[in-house]
């Protein structure tokens, strides 16, 4: 899944597209044009943008603010408590790409916070403690995480490569949405899509 950070590759694409179609465009005709994709007056903007968030990780201490000033709230991470978190790292990897930021203790991990890209989740396990996903508590109740996916298409097919099971295939949604729907190990749904 592409989003602003991949930018180069993304212009890079537009450009080879273009020469497929006897359309030539300069390496910079081509950064400026996906710098208007993303709504920015020019690449000079997207690339400060890109270097910020490169500096940056969900789970830094310092302060980071928006361009005006305000206080920015990056990103939120659903808590899972989960039976097994090695059972669940091995699936959020194997299956949704995701990387492990944190896990602890080495011994025996009862704790880890997993990400993939601006997507970040808390997992734990206590003895005892069972999941209780949405869904358990009223079938209608479906989802435990909304996960932004600015192309979906893409997504899907890079999960179903994976060999991803779905819950919902992929589809526009009666309210309005454009996404699928994977169940982990534990029984939390997670829907990844966009407005459409």
């Amino acid at each position: 899944m592409r989003d602003f950070r991949d930018s180069k590759g993304m212009a890079k694409t537009l450009r080879e597209a273009l020469a497929e179609r006897n359309l030539n465009l300069s390496h910079s005709d081509s950064l400026e044009l996906v710098a208007r994709l993303f709504a920015l007056p020019n690449w000079n903007v997207l690339a400060a943008r890109i270097g910020r968030v490169g500096r940056e990780h969900l789970l830094t201490s310092a302060p980071t603010t928006l361009e005006h000033g305000e206080p920015q709230t990056p990103a939120v991470s659903p808590f899972f408590v989960v039976t097994d978190v090695p059972r669940s790292i091995a699936f959020y990897q194997e299956r949704l790409g995701f990387s492990v930021a944190h896990q602890a203790p080495p011994e025996d991990v009862f704790f880890a916070i997993i990400y993939r890209d601006g997507a970040q989740l808390f997992l734990k396990s206590e003895g005892g403690v069972t999941s209780t996903p949405n869904s358990m508590r009223h079938p209608h109740l479906r989802w435990d995480a909304f996960v932004f996916a600015p192309d979906p298409d893409g997504l899907h097919a890079d999960f179903a490569r994976r060999g991803v099971e779905f819950s919902r295939p992929l589809l526009d949604t009666h309210d309005g949405l454009r996404g699928f729907e994977v169940t982990d190990p534990d029984g939390y749904v997670l829907f990844f899509g966009r407005p459409r």
